[in-house]
């Protein structure tokens, strides 16, 4: 578990750090090591225990939503999808959290 804290203080560090130019896209990459500590961090007891399977993919979409938006109060949101299937993480009461 270790090795995945170092993945998600650069996670924090980059998505924390102010810019004048709207991100629209980042990229980082890992290798099936970095996948399964990282499901197990964030998915808990959901997570199914498989080994990730060769070039299997977690994407995380993150959302700013103005205070008029269909989700209501607006602030910030992520969806996480695992090989191209979206995840519900707990403590998340839908997909998009």
């Amino acid at each position: 578990m270790l090795d995945i804290s170092i993945f998600f203080f650069e996670f924090y560090v980059f998505f924390s750090a102010t810019s004048d130019v709207p991100l629209k896209f980042a990229l980082f990459s890992a290798h099936d090591t970095s996948l399964m500590p990282f499901l197990a961090a964030v998915m808990g007891d959901l997570w199914d225990g498989h080994w990730a399977g060769y070039a299997y993919m977690i994407s995380i979409e993150l959302y700013s939503a103005s205070a008029s938006s269909d989700l209501g109060t607006g602030g910030h949101y992520f969806r996480l999808y695992y090989n191209g299937e979206v995840l519900t993480v707990p403590g998340c009461a839908a997909q998009l959290c």
